[in-house]
């Protein structure tokens, strides 16, 4: 092995021993059980949510949120289990979670963007009427979840998040590797990993930033659906945060590429777009 490669295993052994030490709460290894069983009991799931008053506070918020259109306001978690659906439920949780094991002050925007574009993803997958709506969901929800580790490993990351902001997809992790010697998506699939998550939303995670994911082979269909849903709901996201009209909403290489991928024109990307702003209040953003 060369010296750089023995340097580059060194960096992934470390973080390694980080993501170990970052806690993955009981009611963590009780959902995610549950929602990889045969027959999820959501009884069992109402009670693991009902012990903790904050992720029972954040379930009854998105029932009630704009996306999910709801007449009448909820108060109960059976309800809200019921008009979600368990695996989205599960997937809210274990972000919640993941938030309470990484106590970081001053992210809470970070939070919130990997919430909205959780929700329109799952409402991309509607508009599409594809399956995989609970996966493109928890991915979106856990596609960045590395950024809270980096920025306490190391305190130049908000510099290298804010030079990122004006860089191509693929290009954000080139930066990292090279400002940290590492990057959120490696580290990101490590997270993942360690918190047992589905195999494909551990391989979308990694592979998320790669340019080259949807021309290389053995890359499952799952996987790379998960990829370009979760790359369009951001990108629409970053548009309706900004009230931007639909043509500012440009497409780089990468772009192009997940919306041939989805099979999705530029005009049913606008007929989502309009839709999207018509269910989300821009105030909210």
């Amino acid at each position: 092995m060369t010296c750089q490669g023995t340097f580059h295993e060194n960096i992934l052994k470390t973080w390694r021993r980080t993501v170990a030490r970052t806690p993955q709460p009981e009611i963590v290894r009780a959902l995610i059980q549950e929602r990889g069983s045969d027959d999820p009991d959501p009884q069992r799931v109402v009670s693991l949510i009902g012990r903790d008053a904050g992720i029972a506070a954040a379930m009854l918020k998105t029932a009630n949120s704009p996306y999910v259109g709801l007449r009448n306001k909820i108060s109960s978690i059976q309800i809200a289990v019921s008009i979600l659906g368990m695996k989205q439920v599960t997937s809210l949780a274990l972000s919640l979670a993941l938030r309470a094991a990484m106590p970081i002050k001053g992210i809470e925007a970070y939070w919130e963007s990997a919430g909205r574009t959780a929700q329109l993803s799952t409402l991309l997958i509607r508009h599409l009427h594809l399956q995989h709506g609970d996966e493109a969901h928890l991915f979106a929800l856990f596609q960045d979840c590395a950024v809270p580790l980096l920025l306490q490993r190391f305190p130049s990351y908000p510099g290298t998040l804010a030079l990122s902001s004006n860089l191509h997809w693929s290009e954000i992790v080139e930066l990292e590797d090279t400002n940290h010697d590492t990057n959120h998506a490696v580290v990101g699939g490590m997270l993942a990993g360690a918190w047992d998550l589905p195999a494909n939303i551990r391989s979308a995670i990694t592979l998320h930033h790669d340019p080259e994911v949807f021309q290389r082979s053995g890359i499952s269909e799952d996987v790379l659906t998960l990829i370009a849903i979760g790359y369009l709901a951001r990108k629409v996201a970053e548009m309706l945060n900004k009230q931007l009209n639909d043509c500012d909403c440009d497409m780089d290489a990468f772009g192009v590429v997940c919306l041939k991928h989805l099979l999705l024109s530029p005009d049913e990307l606008r007929d989502f777009i309009d839709s999207a702003r018509e269910q989300f209040s821009l105030h909210e953003y």
